[in-house]
């Protein structure tokens, strides 16, 4: 697969409110850990010779007031992230792809995917989404759930794939985006059901490549 395309440009009609957020301080280590952890396997970071040196990948986790909390677009370069890199997003609609949020930073170019996975089931409360090329380009070998390569990352016919394929696969926990290189999202009622699908799939890769 070929995929020619700018990594982090926000696609949606983007309306934000600059102003600081506030995340539970537990919400906050939860995902400080895990985004850690993936951080180590390299499938979210910030690296001149990948993906024309943008930053890349994203977390997420749904709130108590049903919005969900996600990591700003271009954080990827930061090891550890404060409140300030984080976004909130308030409302995301995918018929008029359109998402209102607020924070210091703009929410990634992912968060209408991520918002279509939770829409998709109120049981999700965090979205992870990596780059794994080891993955990618095992998706056959492993039979793993995808989104087609026609659809391209951030729009509204991604959006629409995701809702689709969480209701044809209610059990699955993650898939591939084909469309968009090396793509992958893993999600589940708790951080540790993202975290532990996404390392699965990398082990099952490597075993795949050895």
């Amino acid at each position: 697969m070929t995929i020619k395309e700018t990594e982090g440009v926000i696609k949606y009609q983007l309306h934000h409110r600059q102003e600081p957020i506030t995340i539970p301080d537990q919400l906050t280590q939860v995902l400080t850990a895990w985004r850690s952890i993936l951080v180590k396997l390299e499938v979210i970071g910030q690296d001149a010779h990948r993906y024309q040196g943008f930053g890349f990948g994203n977390l997420s986790a749904r709130s108590n007031n049903n919005t969900f909390y996600i990591t700003g677009t271009q954080t990827g370069e930061y090891p550890v992230l404060q409140q300030k890199h984080y976004s909130e997003v308030i409302e995301a609609n995918i018929n008029e792809f359109s998402i209102y949020s607020r924070g210091l930073t703009k929410p990634s170019s992912e968060a209408l995917s991520h918002s279509a996975v939770y829409q998709a089931s109120p049981d999700i409360n965090f979205v992870f989404h990596g780059h794994s090329p080891e993955i990618w380009h095992a998706t056959q070998q492993l039979n793993l759930p995808a989104i087609p390569a026609n659809i391209a990352y951030g729009t509204q016919a991604m959006a629409e794939a995701v809702t689709k394929l969480l209701h044809e696969k209610p059990a699955t926990s993650g898939f591939v985006m084909e469309g968009h290189e090396d793509g992958i999202i893993t999600f589940g009622r708790t951080a540790e059901q993202a975290g532990l699908t996404f390392a699965a799939w990398l082990a099952n890769a490597l075993q795949c490549a050895s």
